[in-house]
């Protein structure tokens, strides 16, 4: 079934080129095509059973020469052409592959399987008008190939005529309307032409059908915030996370949402998770660093960040913190020093220079009270020898008004 092969490929997330590499394999390996005029029974030289064997194998190279050899011994051999061009197809060369291809179907002008291929790998090399052409003219040959018309709105998807790609998303749906994959390919064009409600509802459909499908949770999580619903947003990363804990985008945005929600608790479980699921990533001890040290827990939010040093020297954004956590605990030596550091490592981090104003007017405050208090310690002093001085000038007057007294 075609349709499952997509749902493979989309859903475990493999790239586009992956994809198409594996569908040559697919058509290969099951011999699913017909050729007018197969000779493959007559192969004298052993050459195209000894490519299959290869290929097989795995062993591209040799397959190819194997098939090679066959067409020098019988040229124009049309099944070992088309072997030939399914192995540097799956080989990944595909310059050579559509050369064979575009023989093949002039040999045979009305094979929707090898116009098929061909629009695939004019696709897979970003030749959309030439991969539209063949595609238009496999379905006009096979209105019922479905492969083709999804090719073709993921086409006009591309090319942002979602009008187009929504209605040959739909066509499919009609067949298919169990599905995922299309469902999801709709809401993904539904979103690209801003029509958030349709591509919400669609996403959740892809849901019901795959709901395990982390891609789904993680577009529909982006499209809710995008669209202000933040709580429905943190509910899907939570079922990313717990489908997949490390799946280190998800959890991000639940983080940031967390802060958003004023989840407080939650959002520290989240970062202590982190660390024990990213143990290496200076990033994971940053972020429980800061989170306590928003929780006053400064001894620990130091050994956080410390931690992430460890990982990573010239980590800017825990120097920076530490320096903030050493201001705000009155060591403005300490705190100059990471400030500093931070500083140098990231000069364009701007918290760090506003940090270092603030340890200046600090430094400024400290150093004009210890001044105060040495005038006022001057002063006092001052005082208490003047005091002293008048005492003595009245105990020396008392005592000659006795003098004067007993004279």
């Amino acid at each position: 079934d075609e349709s499952a092969v997509h749902l493979s490929a989309a859903l475990s997330g493999k790239t586009e080129r992956r994809y198409h590499e594996g569908l040559a394999r697919r058509l290969l390996y099951g011999n699913l095509y017909s050729m007018a005029g197969n000779e493959s029974a007559d192969d004298p030289g052993g050459y195209i059973q000894e490519g299959d064997t290869y290929l097989l194998a795995w062993k591209y190279d040799r397959a190819i020469s194997a098939y090679q050899a066959a067409l020098r011994e019988r040229p124009g051999r049309l099944d070992a052409m088309r072997k030939l061009a399914d192995v540097l197809m799956s080989a990944g060369n595909d310059d050579q592959a559509t050369l064979l291809y575009k023989q093949l179907l002039n040999a045979d002008r009305n094979n929707s399987d090898i116009r098929y291929t061909l629009g695939v790998l004019y696709e897979r090399q970003g030749k959309l008008d030439e991969a539209e052409q063949q595609y238009l003219n496999v379905v006009r040959q096979d209105p019922e190939n479905g492969d083709a018309r999804r090719h073709l709105a993921d086409i006009f998807t591309l090319r942002g005529d979602f009008p187009l790609a929504v209605r040959e998303y739909k066509e499919l749906l009609n067949k298919h309307p169990e599905n995922p994959l299309l469902h999801f390919r709709l809401a993904r064009t539904y979103d690209r032409s801003k029509k958030y409600n349709e591509a919400i509802t669609e996403y959740l459909e892809t849901i019901r059908l795959a709901p395990d499908n982390l891609e789904a949770h993680k577009e529909l999580g982006a499209l809710y915030r995008k669209r202000g619903k933040v709580s429905e947003a943190a509910i899907q990363y939570r079922t990313v996370l717990r489908l997949d804990r490390n799946d280190l985008h998800a959890r991000n945005n639940l983080i940031a949402l967390c802060v958003e929600l004023k989840r407080y608790n939650e959002l520290f479980e989240l970062v202590k998770e982190g660390v024990e699921v990213f143990p290496d990533d200076p990033n994971s001890h940053f972020k429980l660093g800061l989170v306590l040290e928003s929780r006053k827990n400064y001894q620990g939010s130091i050994v956080a960040y410390q931690a992430a040093l460890l990982l990573k020297k010239d980590h800017a954004r825990s120097l920076k913190g530490l320096g903030k956590v050493y201001l705000r605990l009155g060591e403005l030596d300490k705190a100059k020093i990471y400030l500093d550091a931070a500083k140098m490592a990231d000069p364009s981090l701007l918290e760090t220079s506003e940090l270092l104003y603030s340890l200046r007017i600090e430094q400024t405050r400290l150093t004009a009270g210890e001044e105060r208090k040495k005038q006022m310690l001057k002063k006092k002093k001052h005082k208490t020898r003047k005091k002293k001085v008048v005492k003595s000038g009245k105990k020396n007057k008392r005592k000659k008004t006795s003098h004067k007294k007993r004279k």
